[in-house]
Parts: structure tokens; C-alpha cells; sequence
């Protein structure tokens, strides 16, 4: 059987400097040098209607950060 390998994903949102909403998926990986790099998978731009619905769907949802810091 082949080996399976699990990268740890990351979210990272922001907005354009046209106004567009995006957000971005990507992969963490280790590189030789032992540094982490974000290998990007995938990436959504949003129209005001779909950050709107966005919005609502997450309100009340409490994300944890994996800053180590509290």
C-alpha cells in the first residue's frame, strides 16, 4: 500500500485593493531547510452577495488560531 502523507491546512482571507473579498487554502509543508512553507490549493473570490452570505453563515463561530498564543 502507498504511504500517505498529512499536511496541516491553513485559511487566510483578506480583501483586494478593489474591494474583493478572497480567501485562500493552503497546504502547510516543511521545506529541507526545516522552514514551513504554504503551498497555495486553492483560492475563492467572492462577490458582495456570496461575503454577505458567508457572514451570516458564520456568525456566532468562535475560529482557533494555531499562534500558540492565548
Amino acid at each position: 500500500m502507498a504511504e500517505q502523507t498529512f499536511y496541516p491546512q491553513s485559511i487566510a482571507w483578506g480583501r483586494l485593493p478593489d474591494g474583493r473579498f478572497f480567501l485562500n487554502l493552503d497546504m502547510q509543508v516543511q521545506a529541507p531547510n526545516g522552514k514551513i512553507l504554504r503551498v497555495p490549493v486553492c483560492s475563492f473570490m467572492l462577490t458582495k452577495d456570496e461575503e454577505e452570505r458567508l457572514k451570516a453563515s458564520l456568525t456566532g463561530l468562535h475560529i482557533v488560531t494555531g499562534n500558540g498564543r492565548n
